[in-house]
């Protein structure tokens, strides 16, 4: 199976880190960056399978991001799982209007993340094969 490429939004190095580190030992590709306009050009250059968005953001608030990250053509859509500690009824709605397709809750066990970015994945790449 060709690896999976993941790339992780989130200012928290601690989170980045430990997530990096539990992807590649179940043998994702991953890359993190604490910039949203960073992540849309990476995003834009590079081919990713998933992206998982922190909300709570210094440069570019999380649904700033998912916004500009919609506009950006089909090909460029990766699965979007956002993990937050900011879960509030309106961030349950980024799932219908932003096209997120899963919502993890900080704090989270890492076995949860990996299962939730894998399902995402899958689910893409399903509905990807349908249309």
């Amino acid at each position: 199976m060709p690896a999976r490429n993941v790339l992780i939004l989130d200012d928290d190095q601690a989170i980045c880190k430990t997530l990096e580190y539990a992807l590649d030992l179940e043998g994702f590709s991953v890359k993190t960056t604490d910039d949203g306009a960073e992540a849309l050009r990476l995003i834009v250059k590079e081919h990713f399978d998933a992206v998982l968005i922190d909300l709570m953001m210094p440069k570019m608030h999380g649904k700033e991001f998912l916004r500009e990250l919609l506009a950006l053509p089909r090909s460029h859509q990766p699965a979007k799982v956002v993990i937050s500690g900011a879960y509030t009824p309106e961030t349950a709605d980024l799932t219908e209007e932003l096209g997120v397709a899963d919502f993890i809750k900080k704090p989270f066990r890492i076995e949860d993340v990996i299962a939730r970015v894998n399902s995402a994945i899958e689910a893409r790449a399903t509905k990807s094969r349908k249309a």
